[in-house]
């Protein structure tokens, strides 16, 4: 039997799953509560935690999209795709403007940039692929 680390899953208080989930307890209240404003991902990943005992990064890593003010300040700060929201949405009143004149004008592709905090760590040593030697 492996022994685990950390509080057992009955002892589990709110604030213990927020900090295993990578998440604050008020993501875990509205969980728990069924609020709608919680996105499947944070909603998913307090549930790992509820069901499994997951621990973020050790265990999980969880990625955020948005890169939301307060993914810095998460227990363990949120790693995030961003995307140029700014942009995104400027280029969305172009295209309605030119809808509206009946210009079908391609719509622009966005880069997003991965914003890696302390949600993520790469895979564990027994899943890394060797890489060929190059000789």
């Amino acid at each position: 039997m492996r022994a685990r680390s950390g509080p057992a899953k009955s002892s589990l208080t709110i604030r213990d799953i927020a900090r295993l989930a990578g998440v604050s307890a008020a993501t875990v209240s509205r969980v728990v509560n069924a609020d709608a404003r919680v996105s499947t991902a944070k909603r998913g990943a307090v549930m790992a935690v509820f069901v499994r005992g997951l621990r973020v990064p050790r265990d999980v890593s969880i990625v955020g999209f948005d890169d939301r003010p307060q993914s810095a300040f998460t227990t363990p700060a949120l790693t995030a795709v961003r995307q140029p929201e700014i942009e995104m949405g400027a280029a969305a009143v172009a295209a309605l403007l030119r809808e509206l004149r009946d210009d079908a004008s391609p719509l622009p592709k966005f880069a997003t940039q991965l914003i890696v905090r302390e949600s993520t760590a790469g895979p564990p040593a027994s899943h890394r692929r060797a890489r060929p030697s190059r000789s």
